[in-house]
């Protein structure tokens, strides 16, 4: 309730239909998206994404992630998907679906995960 998630969009275009981007924003999009790159922006008066999402803050963290699955992933559920990070807070970041599944311990019900993340080499699957 007190920690806005980011929400991951699979265009620029779908993102800044629920937030309000100036033009500094825009430039920045087309430079780094799709990337690791979030914006924080202004919500969209008419924006579905429930507040509880960006933790009643009048703003919203929006990204386009750069991989193809993941935005595939998003195409297909045509819709926002909010997401955590997949580690607990303030605990090291996960390099593998192993150390995700062994850090949250029964709390998710699933990873998906497809290719080389750091130099450990996750096969897809989901779990």
């Amino acid at each position: 309730m007190f920690n806005p998630l980011i929400c991951h969009y699979p265009s620029a275009e779908r993102a800044f239909r629920d937030v309000v981007a100036n033009p500094r924003a825009l430039r920045v999009a087309e430079a780094f998206w799709p990337g690791p790159l979030t914006l924080i922006l202004p919500r969209r008066l008419d924006c579905p994404v429930a507040l509880l999402t960006g933790a009643g803050l009048d703003t919203l963290a929006v990204r386009v992630p750069g991989h193809e699955i993941t935005l595939a992933l998003l195409l297909a559920a045509e819709r926002p998907i909010a997401a955590p990070s997949a580690n607990r807070s303030g605990q090291v970041s996960p390099t593998s679906a192993r150390h995700v599944l062994d850090g949250l311990k029964g709390r998710i019900a699933a990873v998906l995960t497809a290719g080389r993340v750091g130099s450990e080499w996750n096969p897809p699957y989901w779990t």
